[in-house]
């Protein structure tokens, strides 16, 4: 795995891609739009990674989702994540057989139960824990659901927590920042523990080149 990547993320929603502004989704077109708006030749030399997030509350939706993934894995040579509505290891055999390398787990992150026995079956560097946070000064609140469901848990305790979990990685993705364009929120960088050794994605605010410098 290289230390530093840049990663490209998009949101699917029911055969839709839409960009999302504090969580608040736009619809910005179909497969054909995003083929032609978007060169995925071209775009992985420059990036590192994609992600693709299935952010539908549809459930019916995961079948359209792995058809889309496996679409982008005969045209992207780099590696894909697929995120959204794993809840139950069948789900998670759907996403890798359509041909992804790991897999975001959010809503179902503390579900002990279930990331053992994916990790199982894959390795835990085959899992991405999510989390979801705002910030009002030094004053963390996390969330999971696609930022619905709150999580009361300080964030000196978050990544103690998450450290014991069966995740080769942890996605930090700012609500505040999401989607303007404004820069990354750093401040959560500093509650980190020293010994918190898996690997970090940072999330929420990249607007241009110096906002990915900043943050590597």
């Amino acid at each position: 795995m290289l230390k530093k990547r840049i990663i490209f993320t998009l949101l699917f929603k029911d055969g839709s891609f839409y960009l999302s502004r504090n969580f608040r989704l736009q619809k910005v077109g179909n497969l054909e739009w995003i083929k032609k708006n978007y060169d995925f030749s071209i775009i992985t030399k420059s990036v590192d990674e994609l992600i693709i997030l299935n952010v539908s509350r549809n459930k019916n939706s995961i079948k359209s989702f792995c058809k889309t993934i496996e679409i982008f894995t005969k045209e992207c040579f780099i590696p894909i994540s697929a995120g959204g509505k794993i809840d139950n290891v069948d789900v998670a055999k759907k996403y890798i057989d359509s041909g992804v390398d790991k897999l975001i787990i959010n809503t179902n992150l503390f579900n002990i139960n279930l990331l053992s026995k994916i990790s199982h079956i894959y390795g835990e560097q085959c899992l991405i824990g999510s989390v979801d946070y705002t910030r009002d000064n030094k004053i963390f609140k996390f969330f999971i659901g696609n930022g619905k469901i709150y999580n009361p848990i300080k964030v000196s305790e978050l990544f103690k927590k998450i450290l014991k979990l069966p995740i080769g990685e942890l996605i930090l993705n700012s609500i505040d920042k999401d989607g303007t364009g404004n820069g990354f929120d750093f401040k959560i960088l500093e509650y980190i523990p020293k010994n918190f050794f898996k690997p970090l994605i940072f999330s929420g605010g990249a607007g241009n080149y110096l906002h990915l410098l900043e943050a590597l």
